[in-house]
């Protein structure tokens, strides 16, 4: 079926079709969270009703992502669940990724799109080229978004694109300068780095030789726990230290009953050691989990270095100790500073 009889037969469709006028009345009121609801409880039926549908739910993320995009989320899923095949529906949802700030999910789903229907997605080809020149990645934005310069509904926004790509391209010379100089300031002090890296504790004083940038300290994540973080102040590649305490409770001990024969043994456990199961992580925007330290009855402190891919990644602490485990543990202090 081409897509224009497709799109005919949706039309067709619609006056018959109970769910689709339902889907219209809630798009015309604004009723982001109706719209939800209407999908929650229906599945797919045919080809063109489906599609449809899945459009009127595409065009009601649109308004709806600016009061929440985790509610436009869910429509466009369902919409992709009912037109897998259709580049719009697509389009929307990898757009409803990157704005739940799912931005490497989102990436690839446009690159998919753009393989599939070169000269057809131009809005997919668009979306992909400003979110490239959000992550500084100029080549890539300036690729995309050359062949949208002489669209007319495009053109303007890709020219600029293009234009802004390439004058930060000509600037990249005096970028990896820069980035040189740095790393050779790291290369430097590398025994500090590498004892931050590598031990995750703190080295004498390092904690006055730099300024904490961000505090979640009020804060505290609990055994089986977990919190997310929304940061401040922070910039997508420079250096950062991860800091937090992790504290252990040490288990109790069975006590034998007392009296007569009822006397039952103590069945003492043997002292554990930091190998003992407690695993509490770390994770920071879209930089892969970093581990924490914890000990029995000590306040050990953790101080990772990481260098975030975006601007104030959110973080999130978490414990993913296995429920056996009968050491209940927490992590305070949490916060980052510049090493």
């Amino acid at each position: 079926m081409t897509p224009a009889f497709a799109l005919f037969a949706a039309f067709t469709v619609a006056a018959t079709d109970a769910r689709l006028l339902e889907a219209q009345k809630f798009l015309e009121a604004g009723d982001c969270e109706g719209l939800e609801a209407l999908c929650k409880k229906t599945g797919p039926t045919e080809l063109a009703r489906d599609l449809a549908y899945a459009r009127v739910l595409v065009q009601a993320a649109g308004g709806c992502r600016t009061k929440d995009k985790v509610l436009a989320l869910n429509l466009t899923e369902k919409a992709a669940e009912l037109a897998p095949a259709d580049y719009g529906v697509e389009t929307a949802q990898a757009e409803s990724l990157i704005a739940t700030e799912q931005r490497t999910e989102g990436a690839k789903l446009l690159d998919q799109v753009i393989e599939k229907f070169p000269g057809t997605a131009l809005r997919a080809r668009l979306l992909r080229a400003e979110l490239a020149n959000n992550e500084r990645d100029w080549a890539i934005a300036a690729q995309v978004a050359r062949p949208l310069t002489g669209d007319p509904e495009y053109g303007k926004r890709a020219t600029a694109l293009v234009a802004l790509a390439e004058h930060n391209l000509q600037e990249n010379g005096g970028e990896k300068a820069r980035l040189a100089l740095e790393e050779q300031q790291v290369r430097d002090n590398g025994d500090k780095a590498a004892a931050i890296a590598t031990s995750h504790t703190v080295t004498k004083g390092s904690e006055a030789s730099g300024y904490e940038v961000w505090s979640g300290k009020t804060a505290k994540v609990v055994h089986g726990g977990s919190k997310t973080f929304s940061t401040k102040n922070l910039k997508a590649g420079s250096s950062y230290v991860f800091v937090a305490t992790g504290t252990c409770e040490k288990p109790k001990v069975a006590k034998a009953s007392r009296g007569g024969r009822s006397k039952k043994k103590s069945h003492r456990q043997e002292p554990l050691t930091n190998d003992f199961g407690v695993s509490f992580k770390v994770y920071i925007g879209a930089l892969e989990p970093l581990a924490l330290d914890t000990d029995l009855g000590v306040h050990k402190r953790n101080s990772l270095l990481f260098r975030p891919l975006e601007d104030n990644p959110q973080i999130r602490v978490q414990d993913e100790t296995d429920s056996k485990i009968n050491v209940k543990c927490s992590i305070t202090d949490i916060g980052v500073r510049v090493p």
